[in-house]
């Protein structure tokens, strides 16, 4: 009676290697979001650092939560990256 309800050899090869490729799939997704990650990163503190240079610019610390991304800004000389309107 068990025999009946096993899926085919074949149906069951195919679902091993579609859940193989689902898993993969997924690993490929958390590297790509990974390398997103720290590529922003990059590209943001090379920003900050050409236009805060005379500032005291000192480093920047992303932090992403479900509800907002917070940026925090370290200056030696918080005045002057501020501005005038702060």
């Amino acid at each position: 009676m068990s025999s009946s309800l096993r899926p085919p050899p074949a149906l069951a090869r195919a679902t091993q290697e579609y859940r193989k490729q689902e898993v993969m799939a997924t690993n490929i997704s958390k590297k790509r979001k990974f390398v997103a990650d720290g590529v922003f990163y990059a590209e943001l503190n090379e920003l900050l650092q050409r236009e805060l240079y005379g500032d005291g610019y000192s480093g920047v610390e992303v932090r992403v939560t479900p509800m907002r991304t917070e940026i925090i800004i370290r200056a030696t000389r918080t005045q002057e990256v501020l501005g005038e309107k702060g």
